[in-house]
C-alpha cells in the first residue's frame, strides 16, 4: 500500500497545485502533473508499481490543500480557516473533480490503476498555520462526501475507487465515525476510516469504531513518524522502532486492516538525524534516510516494521491470542495467513522471560523464550 500527496505537502520543497486559477470544470487542470514529473514523484510511483507486479501496489492520494481560490476568503494553501472550502457548491464540486482528475492524471501517465483517496489529510488539525491544510468540522466533511465528492466518484469510477474519512488522529475517531458513517447517504459512498497517531494510542476508539461500523466498513492507519514536537518522547532509534510495532499491534487488534508509515525516504538535515525537504521545517524521522555523503541509513525502524510486514501478506486474518502470562510489557498479535499458517508478533519491553502462546483456531501451541526488549516473529502451522 503506499499514500501519495495531493500536490504539495510540508515535505515538499514550496506549496504547489495543478490548477492555480479558477476552473471550475477542471478544463485546465495540469494533466501533465508537471511538478511531480520535474521532482520524480511520477517516476518513483511506477518503479514502485513494477516492483509489485506480483501483487497489485494500492495506491492512494491525500489532499493537502485545495488552490487558494476554492478556500474560504481565498486563504493560501497554507493553514486554512473553518470552514476551509467556500459556502459555494460550485466550488465545492469543483475541489471534488479536483480530485477525481488528479486520478485520471495519475493512472493516464503511469498507467496505474490507482486505489482510492482520503478526503481530506487531518482535517481536524484546525490551528495548523504552518503548512499546507484544510480544515472541517465531522459533519463538513460528511456534506462534502456525501453532496459531492461521492457522487462524483461513483458515476466517474463506479465501485472501482474507495474514499476514506477522516485521515487525523484517533482521539477523535469515533465521534467522527459516529458523524460521517452515521449518515447513510454518506457512509454508502465510503470505503473506510482513516488514522493517525500523534495524539496517543486510543485503541479504546479505535475498537468502539470497529464494534459500531465494522460490518460494513474498514480502517487503515495512513500515516505516522517521528518529529521535532515529540522526540523528547521516543528519543532513541529503538524507542522510535518498538513505536511502531507498539501501534500497529494495538491498531490491528482492534479491528485496523493495515498500517501505512509516512516518508519513505528522508535526507539527514538535522544533527539529531531528523530530515527532510520540508519547507514548514517540520522534520521527522523515516525508516530510511540518506546521510550527507549520499548513503543510505536505515534506521533500527526499519527492522521493526519488517518483523511485521513481511510476515503479514494480504489476505491474513488477525486472530485473539490466548498468553500464559498477564504481563502487560508483552504485546501480542497473531494473524492466519492466505496458506493457512499461521503467525504471532510479540513486543517485549520488559526483562527476559518465557510465554507459552496458542490462538484461535489453531490446535498448536508455542513456547517461547522473548529477550528482554525485544520483537519476535514467529511462524507455525496448525
Amino acid at each position: 500500500v503506499a499514500r501519495m500527496p495531493i500536490g504539495s505537502c510540508d515535505f515538499s520543497e514550496y506549496s504547489y497545485n495543478f490548477q492555480n486559477s479558477t476552473d471550475l470544470d477542471m478544463s485546465n487542470f495540469d494533466k501533465n502533473l508537471t511538478v511531480d514529473s520535474n521532482v520524480g514523484m511520477v517516476e518513483f510511483v511506477m518503479r514502485a508499481n513494477k516492483a509489485c507486479a506480483k501483487d497489485r501496489l494500492l495506491v492512494f492520494g491525500s489532499p493537502w490543500s485545495p488552490p487558494y481560490w476554492m478556500k474560504t476568503d481565498d486563504h493560501p494553501m497554507v493553514g486554512s480557516a473553518l470552514p476551509c472550502l467556500k459556502n459555494d457548491s460550485d466550488i465545492q464540486r469543483a475541489w471534488a473533480l479536483y480530485l477525481a482528475s488528479w486520478i485520471d492524471a495519475y493512472e493516464s501517465k503511469t498507467g496505474i490503476d490507482f486505489w482510492g483517496i482520503t478526503a481530506q489529510n487531518e482535517p481536524g488539525f484546525w490551528d495548523n498555520e504552518s503548512w499546507e491544510a484544510c480544515s472541517y468540522t465531522a459533519e463538513q466533511q460528511r456534506d462534502f462526501i456525501r453532496d459531492h465528492l461521492g457522487p462524483i466518484f461513483q458515476k466517474r469510477y463506479g465501485d472501482d475507487k474507495v474514499i476514506m474519512h477522516l485521515d487525523w488522529n484517533k482521539a477523535i475517531v469515533f465521534d467522527w465515525a459516529s458523524v460521517v458513517l452515521g449518515d447513510p447517504e454518506a457512509a454508502k459512498y465510503i470505503w473506510g476510516t482513516a488514522l493517525h497517531w500523534y495524539d496517543g494510542d486510543h485503541f479504546n476508539n479505535v475498537g468502539k469504531v470497529y464494534e459500531a461500523f465494522g460490518d460494513s466498513h474498514h480502517m487503515l492507519a495512513t500515516e505516522g513518524c517521528t518529529c521535532g514536537y515529540d522526540e523528547a518522547q521516543y528519543p532513541t532509534e529503538w524507542a522510535r522502532a518498538v513505536r511502531y510495532v507498539h501501534d500497529i499491534i494495538g491498531d490491528m487488534n482492534n479491528g485496523v486492516e493495515g498500517w501505512v508509515d509516512w516518508n519513505l525516504l528522508l535526507d539527514i538535515t538535522e544533527e539529531d538525524g531528523r530530515g527532510g525537504p520540508n519547507h514548514a521545517g517540520n522534520y521527522c524521522f523515516a525508516h530510511v534516510q540518506v546521510d550527507d555523503k549520499n548513503k543510505l541509513v536505515i534506521h533500527d525502524s526499519y527492522y521493526a516494521f519488517g518483523q511485521v510486514s513481511k510476515f503479514l501478506p494480504r489476505g491474513s486474518v488477525v486472530l485473539k491470542t490466548e498468553s500464559s502470562t498477564a504481563d502487560a510489557s508483552i504485546e501480542t498479535l497473531s494473524a492466519r495467513r492466505p496458506d493457512k499458517s499461521f503467525v504471532t508478533i510479540l513486543h517485549n519491553s520488559g526483562d527476559e522471560t518465557l510465554v507459552f502462546l496458542t490462538t484461535t483456531n489453531s490446535s498448536v501451541g508455542v513456547n517461547v523464550k522473548l529477550e528482554a526488549r525485544s520483537i519476535t516473529t514467529i511462524e507455525f502451522t496448525a
